[in-house]
């Protein structure tokens, strides 16, 4: 990432947590997950800046194994949290216990821990993608909700879906076009990031502007 744009996207980054820590005891709890989810993203993307800044690129990757695992998992649970489907408790624990093995298997057969985990990456952007959609589906359909976008996890979701799907195109091409010299690899990846500052804008802008009260949803 261009550091014209790095800098942006950190000050919303922290930003969006300030605004979240200090709001944290009025949000519903998806919404605190969604503050542990910023933390995390700064914690992965602050680390590897100074990995880069360092030249110790090969512990990159790590960082990207690890977070990536951490992230899907705190994203599942949010949407758990929101959705509460029948055996929620079984599903919560499911979902702490199945991400790991996931990534765990892709470094033992398919990418090391020294190489990019881009396996899990799409995986990753395509269930969050299922996710975010699953649940827009069941806010049109409940009767409860008179204005969507009066509500803050829908606008969450929207979010999520810009930012995997430009993470899904991202990753599915830009590996290919980079080794064959692809000219235009440069602004791709300016457009990319560029789309991860807006979206990390519009998260800030959700949580300050997140209501003081608001009507828990069943969407069982």
């Amino acid at each position: 990432m261009q550091e014209y744009l790095f800098i942006p996207y950190c000050l919303f980054l922290v930003t969006g947590i300030a605004v979240g820590l200090a709001r944290y005891k009025q949000f519903d709890k998806a919404m605190r997950i969604l503050v542990l989810w910023l933390l995390m993203i700064a914690i992965a993307e602050l680390s590897t800046y100074f990995l880069i800044k360092s030249g110790k690129n090969s512990i990159k990757p790590i960082v990207f194994h690890v977070s990536s695992v951490i992230e899907i998992i705190l994203i599942t649970a949010f949407f758990l949290r929101l959705l509460k489907p029948p055996h929620y408790a079984s599903l919560m624990f499911a979902n702490i216990l199945f991400w790991p093995i996931v990534g765990g298997l892709n470094i033992i057969f398919l990418q090391p821990i020294t190489q990019l985990n881009t396996n899990i990456l799409m995986l990753e952007s395509f269930s969050i993608i299922s996710m975010s959609l699953y649940f827009i589906y069941q806010m049109l359909k409940n009767d409860l909700v008179e204005n969507i976008f009066q509500q803050p996890h829908f606008w969450i979701s929207v979010l999520w879906l810009i930012l995997w799907g430009s993470t899904f195109f991202f990753w599915a091409f830009i590996r290919i076009l980079y080794k064959n010299n692809w000219t235009h690899v440069g602004t791709v990846m300016n457009l990319h990031a560029a789309t991860n500052l807006i979206v990390y804008a519009g998260i800030t802008s959700v949580l300050f502007f997140y209501p003081k009260k608001i009507t828990t949803l069943d969407y069982s």
